[in-house]
């Protein structure tokens, strides 16, 4: 199990070690290019994730939260592709340099899944204090990512509800609807966050 990856910044403040910011960056652009270029997954939720590691510094809590969604997102449609090839179909990643670049892709986003729960644990135990507004902060680059995923995924999960009857794959009609139902908790924390949220500098 990877340590937890520790920064200048992981004094007890509201802002994320900067070695798992990094951590999130690399994985999120590796997933995303990698998705791109070898069409495996979606790479919306993995420049998400860059984007939200980028900012978290200006939008404490808002921002970790969206890593936190961004990142669940990436290993959601990851288990897909798991569950969709099976074993045998994971077996034969390895005899291709495509096939290996996505193993690598899998494994780099599960140590950034661990390395995001051991620094949530971190925190759940440690109580630190949220850091105040201030008027360089980001939380609205956070609210306009939730609302636009909000969206794609109803959209996605209409689409593939009316296409189940044709493909009838179980396994690519149930993240959709899922991944909606974490958006939507989403927002609705967003928005208790912003009604109780502090405006003093």
């Amino acid at each position: 199990m990877p340590p937890i990856p520790r920064g200048a910044n992981s004094s007890g403040d509201d802002v994320t070690p900067v070695k798992l910011r990094r951590l999130a960056i690399v994985t999120g652009c590796f997933v995303a290019i990698s998705g791109v270029l070898l069409m495996w997954t979606d790479p919306i939720p993995s420049c998400l994730l860059v984007l939200s590691a980028a900012i978290q510094p200006r939008s404490p809590r808002p921002g970790r939260w969206l890593m936190w969604v961004s990142a669940l997102s990436v290993t959601v449609f990851a288990a897909v592709v798991i569950f969709a090839d099976g074993v045998a179909g994971l077996s034969g990643l390895t005899t291709t340099i495509p096939g290996a670049v996505i193993l690598v892709a899998l494994a780099a986003e599960l140590w950034c899944d661990v390395a995001l729960v051991l620094e949530a644990a971190r925190r759940m135990r440690n109580h630190p204090a949220e850091a105040p507004r201030s008027r360089r902060n980001l939380d609205w680059v956070v609210w306009t990512a939730a609302v636009v995923m909000t969206g794609y995924y109803s959209w996605a999960s209409a689409h593939n509800i009316r296409m189940y009857s044709s493909y009838g794959r179980l396994a690519n009609l149930l993240p959709w609807p899922a991944l909606t139902v974490v958006m939507l908790l989403f927002d609705v924390a967003l928005l208790i966050h912003a009604a109780k949220r502090p405006r003093t500098e």
